[in-house]
């Protein structure tokens, strides 16, 4: 059984107060206008993205040829990469494959597909390939629209 105690204020003019779990004793709850974090989140406390992100994004020096380049380290680093991978170093290579494969920067479309409408004749050749697959395996196509999922 649950032990319940009653606070015993000095007032007897407040109503009971049942003290229990979740429900401290008046003189230990916070008072109003206050919290429990009475610092808080210190300001201004970068984590280590962020830290990371200020230091590729830092400018750094680059000699080309006979001059000096200002460029952020970020940039400056892929050029090294790309200069080793353009040299024949594999190590290079596969680095520069995996990144540019994670940043999917050269996944770019061309203007010409993106612009082009739906034709007749190229629903017809969608309508003509669901009948010949079935039409309970494309349930939710319809050809010129889709269908509205509820």
């Amino acid at each position: 059984m649950k032990r319940i105690k009653k606070s015993t204020s000095g007032n007897t003019g407040e109503s009971k107060y049942n003290v229990g779990y979740g429900k401290p004793p008046a003189r230990h709850q916070f008072k109003k206008g206050h919290s429990g974090n009475t610092r808080g989140r210190p300001k201004g406390r970068k984590n280590f993205a962020k830290v990371l992100q200020d230091v590729l994004d830092a400018p750094v020096n680059v000699r080309q040829g006979t001059r000096d380049i200002k460029m952020p380290a970020r940039e400056a680093l892929f050029r090294r990469l790309w200069n080793a991978a353009v040299r024949g170093e594999p190590k290079a290579m596969q680095n520069l494959i995996a990144v540019v494969g994670k940043e999917s920067i050269f996944a770019l479309e061309s203007p010409e597909t993106e612009s082009q409408p739906v034709v007749e004749d190229d629903l017809a050749i969608i309508s003509d390939f669901i009948e010949r697959q079935g039409a309970e395996f494309f349930e939710d196509f319809h050809v010129g629209n889709r269908k509205q999922r509820s």
